[in-house]
């Protein structure tokens, strides 16, 4: 269902001609905001499944970074751990998806690519499939 979501994301987007920095509980000629905590779902939803960037144990112990594309052709951020920070840039091009993933050089990583192979390391990587 996660692939469903993308289309929701346009009501986060109209807020920005709003100058609203937080989702207004009701879209009227006149709405207000109550500045709700699921306003920053797409900060949470970049890092966490756009970026795929999340512990694989309690504390990031062990990260794993597994990207949901989506109907995007390319993301590129850092999302920040206790243990530093987790950079990821991917981009899908022809149906050839590319990933730079660079994390906390003394904490283990896997990336998980979206043919399902899983590539365990330290510090950095690059793949192509």
């Amino acid at each position: 269902m996660y692939k469903a979501s993308f289309g929701l994301w346009d009501r986060w987007r109209s807020i920005i001609g709003l100058n609203m920095t937080t989702l207004p509980e009701v879209f009227h000629k006149t709405p207000r905001s109550d500045c709700h905590a699921w306003s920053a779902v797409p900060l949470a939803e970049f890092a966490g499944n756009i970026l795929g960037v999340k512990p694989a144990e309690p504390g990031y112990k062990r990260i794993r970074v597994q990207p949901y594309p989506g109907p995007l052709t390319w993301a590129k951020g850092a999302v920040a751990t206790k243990h530093g920070p987790v950079h990821v840039d991917w981009s899908l091009d022809n149906g050839q998806f590319r990933i730079a993933v660079r994390g906390p050089e003394h904490i283990p990583v896997e990336l998980v690519l979206p043919d399902g192979t899983v590539e365990a390391f330290f510090g950095q990587i690059e793949c192509v499939v």
